[in-house]
């Protein structure tokens, strides 16, 4: 059976290259890591200034009293009524 050298199996070895990748993962790494939730933060911001702007968009949409939307329904629909009862009454003679 073929024995690795000696050098590559001595303590001082791996511990160096134990130190080295320790290092290279802290320094290079998690650098990487906080530049990437740096983005995924933007990210959900942006999303959820979206989702603000729908939500009053909708709100806005339902809302009775605001022009546009279920108003313009309702305004129909009450007009529609006050045709239909004017069609109803009899003429006054």
């Amino acid at each position: 059976m073929a024995r690795s050298p000696s050098w590559l199996t001595s303590v001082g070895l791996i511990s160096l290259v134990a130190w080295m990748a320790q290092t290279f993962l802290q320094l290079v790494l998690l650098s990487v890591i906080m530049v990437g939730q740096s983005v995924q933060s933007a990210a959900a911001d942006a999303r959820a200034a979206n989702t603000y702007v729908d939500t009053e968009w909708i709100r806005n949409q339902v809302n009775e009293h605001t022009d546009g939307g279920i108003k313009t329904i309702i305004d129909r629909i009450d007009a529609l009524e006050k045709k239909q009862a004017a069609v109803k009454e009899p003429p006054i003679a």
